[in-house]
């Protein structure tokens, strides 16, 4: 099966400092790969080269047989790469649905400036994407919060919000920064089945970075460790943490 994201010898540098040294990893078209490693190893910055909101020292980066490596960030994103953060990077004086909408306006068949003379044609777009937008919330259990501000709901919720509104970009390649943080059992457990169901129904391609290893590995089929900059071990979820250097990552 194609890749739907490749990264080839992929290494980032911050002066003196390497953060990612040679990394190697490929998914594939409906593919969940989780991504572990302790505080520093490298995972987010892995995302941001990814993204392009930083810029690699070496390596290459292709997305669906596109190198995008040199690609600006709008770009990436325009062709499907859509990210959630680890701090989340909501609007807080919209509401939820309006926070949800704004995903779906990467996709949005008018040029943003229409947006502002509310003509027929805009008001039929935002009229589909408010009904998708709704759509998503539901499933992410946000029934009765849409017209809420986003600043008033829980942190979990809003985390939840985030990802709703990276579902309305119809993503080719989901990147999920720590989704888990702050969820409880409960809510970590419709979330796993809420993204797997909507992975069936978008084709994307997943990837997860997540310290919830027990919760990464109920959503995910692969799995790498990293740990300062590297990937130390690749496989399955039970592989990939029996790995005695994953181990000694996590415990000194």
């Amino acid at each position: 099966m194609a890749s739907a994201l490749s990264v080839a010898d992929l290494t980032v540098r911050f002066g003196g400092l390497t953060a990612v040294s040679g990394v190697n990893l490929a998914v594939e078209n409906h593919g969940r790969l989780g991504i572990i490693g302790p505080n520093g190893a490298g995972k987010s910055t892995l995302f941001y080269a990814i993204t392009g909101r930083v810029r690699p020292a070496a390596g290459r980066l292709v997305v669906d047989e596109h190198e995008v490596t040199h690609w600006p960030t709008y770009r990436r994103a325009a062709s499907g790469i859509v990210q959630t953060f680890q701090n989340i990077q909501l609007f807080g004086s919209l509401s939820v649905l309006e926070n949800a909408m704004v995903g779906g306006h990467l996709r949005a068949a008018y040029p943003a400036v229409l947006g502002f003379f509310r003509l027929p044609r805009v008001r039929r777009v935002e009229r589909t994407l408010a009904e998708e937008a709704r759509t998503l919330l539901r499933r992410f259990e946000l029934v009765g919060v849409e017209g809420r501000r986003v600043s008033e709901l829980p942190y979990a919720m809003q985390k939840r919000v985030e990802v709703a509104r990276a579902l309305m970009a119809r993503p080719r390649v989901l990147l999920l920064d720590e989704p888990a943080t702050g969820m409880n059992d409960y809510e970590k457990g419709f979330f796993v089945e809420a993204v797997r169901e909507m992975q069936s129904a978008l084709g994307f391609a997943l990837v997860v970075i997540e310290h919830d290893v027990v919760f990464l590995a109920r959503l995910v089929e692969r799995m790498v460790a990293m740990s300062f900059g590297q990937i130390i071990a690749q496989g399955n979820p039970e592989s990939v943490m029996a790995t005695p250097a994953v181990v000694e990552s996590y415990t000194g």
